[in-house]
């Protein structure tokens, strides 16, 4: 009888030490680390037309297109400067410098703090895509305050900074979507 029970003590703790629970597999927590340089930037009113660059005649839309009527393709990375080229550093613990962090929920997909994706690419780069959105509003073109007593084009532009004043811009609701490839930095 001793040997029955011992027997099925053993067969508790196999039960209990082998629980779902304790699945290694769904407490796996994936992070990106390392220092990352823009090296591709595309932008658009929204994410399903981006684009890469501008054509010297400023009629192309594509670089085939722009190459084939005779002008000159210039990517937007290119028209940034050395200077202005952007980095940032992610670090395990999820952040990726002041007031930023990101959330992965896989190791290919992670969101940043501000909604915006990050895709780990096959080829080790990673795609952030930023999208934004905005409802009608009015300012003025001097200092760019936004009104919000006045919600017609007619009354922002009539008005604006104060009654009658005439400085109103009114701006359309609208969004944009960027789309960054970040490349790993030597030495990351």
């Amino acid at each position: 009888m001793k040997n029955v029970k011992l027997i099925l003590a053993s067969f508790c703790l196999v039960l209990v030490g082998c629980s779902d629970d304790d699945d290694p597999a769904s407490s796996t927590s994936y992070t990106l680390s390392g220092t990352y340089n823009v090296t591709a930037v595309s932008l658009g009113d929204d994410c399903d037309s981006l684009v890469s660059g501008m054509c010297e005649d400023q009629v192309s839309a594509d670089e085939a297109a722009c190459t084939a009527a005779g002008s000159t393709w210039m990517s937007l990375f290119d028209m940034m400067g050395e200077d202005e080229i952007p980095t940032i550093t992610f670090v395990d613990d999820g952040t990726c410098g002041e007031g930023c962090t990101y959330t992965c929920s896989s190791a290919t997909s992670c969101t940043l703090f501000n909604g915006g994706t990050l895709t780990v690419n096959a080829d080790g780069t990673v795609t952030s895509t930023i999208a934004d959105s905005w409802e009608a509003y009015c300012t003025d073109d001097s200092d760019m305050e936004e009104y919000d007593t006045y919600t017609t084009q007619e009354a922002c532009e009539a008005n604006g900074s104060a009654e009658g004043a005439g400085d109103g811009v009114w701006e359309e609701a609208g969004s944009d979507c960027t789309e960054m490839i970040w490349t790993a930095a030597s030495g990351s």
